[in-house]
């Protein structure tokens, strides 16, 4: 019996753990953000990375809170989608 509690917390970790490494990332592209100059261009293009990784946050809540597995899996392919978009933006920042 104790086998199964321990799996069952191991699980559990598991499940959340994404949610803090996505809630991790969401701060770290702030601070990148933060750490650039501010030409207009990174100006712009910091808006545009800051509501990704927001989004990318909110839309892993709802896909852990959604209703049955279809919900689930559309709201994962936004999720990972809109994580796709952080990489090619930042990439046009200006150091």
């Amino acid at each position: 019996m104790k086998l199964q509690t321990d799996t069952a917390r191991a699980e559990q970790a598991k499940r959340y753990d994404l949610e803090d490494r996505v809630l991790r990332f969401s701060k770290r592209i702030i601070q990148l953000v933060n750490a650039l100059p501010k030409t207009i261009s990174n100006i712009e293009i910091s808006k545009q990375v800051v509501r990704s990784s927001g989004s990318v946050r909110a839309n892993h809540i709802e896909a852990n809170e959604a209703l049955g597995k279809k919900d689930f899996f559309d709201e994962s392919e936004n999720c990972s989608k809109g994580s796709k978009r952080i990489p090619i933006l930042v990439g046009t920042f200006r150091m």
